[in-house]
């Protein structure tokens, strides 16, 4: 065998390896598999204006203390999937600061990356009710535009510790699909006003969720006020 085929033969066994290994999101989503598809908005759908929104400023009465605090606890939350045969995954939610109020979120396929992962400027929007249940979204990221997760829990009060991760999807004109580029997803949903999220949601809550969201029991930071008396 010249080395020419040989050449072709090896090319053509990597070119099968690295199908067989490409990662979830370079793939079509399958429409009979829960739905994790990116919810996007091309500017944040919730700014200054709404009142739900978390971590957010304080002032005390008498003006000697203000900071920033959450109705979302601070530190490391990691989402158990609903698959068994899908790994975990991680979140770090810590505060920016004291003057200006939101949460830095970071995400990383395992704990100990989280301190070197990319963080993005994000809040806990409290969207509204289905029934007994809650539904809230993550929004992740001001420029260029922000992406969402939709979650869910149990009407209560004090510190949030726990959320239902809920599917994400959506058809007619809110479905985006790019061209078609190698085995890459090019889809995702377009998410224009808060109303729409909030019909996402109140769809999605009635399917299966795809895993439940929670803070580690060891983490350090309990959504405490970060705070500073002049």
């Amino acid at each position: 065998m010249d080395k020419m085929k040989v050449e072709n033969m090896r090319y053509c066994f990597l070119s099968a390896l690295m199908l067989l290994a490409a990662p979830a999101w370079a793939e079509e989503p399958d429409e009979e598999s829960p739905a994790g598809m990116i919810l996007h908005a091309d500017t944040p759908l919730f700014g200054d204006e709404t009142e739900d929104k978390w971590p957010q400023a304080f002032t005390s009465d008498d003006a000697k203390e203000f900071g920033c605090t959450s109705r979302v606890a601070f530190g490391d939350w990691r989402i158990q999937p609903s698959d068994p045969d899908e790994d975990p995954f991680w979140y770090r939610v810590s505060n920016y600061g004291v003057f200006h109020c939101w949460a830095n979120v970071a995400q990383a396929p395992a704990r100990e990356a989280l301190a070197h992962a990319v963080v993005a400027p994000s809040f806990f929007i409290f969207l509204g009710t289905e029934g007994a249940t809650e539904l809230w979204a993550l929004q992740k990221g001001a420029v260029p535009g922000s992406d969402y997760l939709l979650l869910a829990r149990e009407r209560g009060d004090g510190i949030i510790r726990r959320f239902s991760l809920l599917q994400r999807d959506c058809t007619g004109q809110a479905l985006r699909k790019g061209r078609q580029l190698d085995i890459l997803n090019t889809r995702y949903c377009h998410v224009a006003s808060p109303a729409d999220l909030l019909a996402i949601a109140r769809r999605m809550v009635k399917r299966q969720p795809l895993g439940i969201l929670a803070l580690v029991p060891d983490a350090k930071d309990d959504g405490e006020v970060d705070s500073q008396t002049p």
